[in-house]
């Protein structure tokens, strides 16, 4: 179909026609008959070659019309304000179900990546000492399994730490990953990918954008907060259990294993927010087992937390002294840091922010009450 006018002309009419002025009216801004406006708009809604449409009306062409040419027609102010706000999205979704029906699939496929992206890790998963330097980076989240023994506190063979989740259980993936930056200045934000996405401006109100933008920020707070709290306990168990003596001397094995600050972090937060379901562990979950003539090791439940070494035999083996001496540090950490201020004040803000993730997705479930903030109806 044969262009009814020129480029310029066709779009000017598009314009005036999509902020819903009147035929005549438009054949009168533009100074063209009223056959004409007819033949444009029919032009913008049959032509079969989509590209050509979106060509004349790309974003860069509305903004040179009313810089250079919609001011001197002699609209109304309102109109003008309007013709301003005007976007190509405004103009293709008026004329064009070919593109109503392509931006419908892709905003259904940008809420259900956004939906996935928009996930806050329970703080006892986040056992990370350092965030990275400057730059995007990402942390990808796997099921965690923590056997213990079937004993005293807890009623199953093994306690399973999964992320905090707001979304059904099935619509969560075994693997999960989290975008953030890292500022010159030390400071996280998250960061979704689907942001770069063209349509993802109309998925949220500006409510729900001011709340997002809050979102990432406090999440990336959040998220070092946890670092924080893990660094001191990796340091306080360094301390109480000699392990800077022994980096000094290194007789025998290294006491620690990373599984000994990782549960008092782990045990602490989740005895806190469930201590019915996780009490500081019972001293018969722990088990002190020979390696050998020279070694003992400690274990809670299946998990190896240190060794000790073995001097000649004189009972009881003085590596027992040092092991039970490891159990009774560890479950004075796990019962301090669960009551401490910093996991209190951590709890807090995750569950505040669970508050606004919940609030944004909420939103996602309705028709996108951002395509209502078009400015064609303000």
């Amino acid at each position: 179909m044969k262009l009814p006018a020129s480029p310029k002309r066709c779009l000017a009419i598009a314009m005036l026609r999509v902020v819903d002025l009147r035929q005549k009216d438009t054949a009168r801004y533009t100074r063209c008959a009223n056959q004409i406006v007819v033949d444009v708009e029919e032009w913008f809604r049959e032509e079969e070659y989509y590209h050509r449409v979106a060509r004349i009306c790309n974003d860069q062409s509305i903004k040179k019309m009313v810089a250079a040419e919609a001011i001197y027609w002699g609209v109304e102010e309102e109109t003008l304000v309007k013709l301003d706000r005007l976007t190509q999205d405004d103009i293709l979704r008026h004329y064009r179900t070919d593109y109503m029906k392509a931006e419908e699939l892709d905003i259904e496929s940008v809420v259900t990546q956004l939906k996935s992206q928009l996930f806050l890790p329970a703080p006892e998963t986040v056992r990370i000492d350092d965030f990275g330097g400057h730059g995007h980076h990402i942390i990808r989240f796997r099921q965690d399994i923590f056997k213990v023994v079937s004993k005293i506190g807890y009623n199953t063979g093994e306690f399973w730490v999964s992320k905090e989740d707001w979304r059904p259980s099935s619509e969560i993936p075994a693997d999960l990953e989290i975008n953030y930056i890292v500022s010159p200045f030390g400071t996280l934000e998250l960061f979704c990918p689907v942001e770069e996405h063209p349509l993802f401006q109309k998925l949220l109100s500006k409510t729900a954008q001011e709340k997002f933008s809050i979102w990432k920020k406090e999440s990336g707070r959040y998220l070092i907060m946890c670092r924080d709290i893990y660094r001191k306990i990796y340091a306080e168990a360094r301390t109480r259990t000699f392990q800077s003596a022994w980096e000094t001397v290194k007789i025998g094995p290294q006491p620690l294993t990373p599984n000994f600050a990782d549960l008092i972090y782990l045990l602490a937060i989740l005895h806190r927010r469930s201590p019915g379901q996780f009490p500081i562990p019972d001293e018969n979950l722990y088990q002190i087992k020979p390696r050998g003539l020279f070694v003992s090791e400690l274990y809670l439940g299946l998990i190896h937390l240190a060794d000790a070494p073995e001097p000649p035999p004189i009972p009881p083996p003085p590596s027992n002294i040092f092991l039970n001496g490891y159990i009774n540090t560890h479950r004075d950490m796990i019962g301090n840091w669960s009551a401490s201020l910093d996991i209190t004040e951590l709890l807090k803000l995750f569950e505040a922010l669970r508050g606004i993730g919940e609030a944004i997705q909420q939103e996602l479930m309705t028709d996108h009450p951002a395509q209502q903030d078009s400015p064609l109806v303000r």
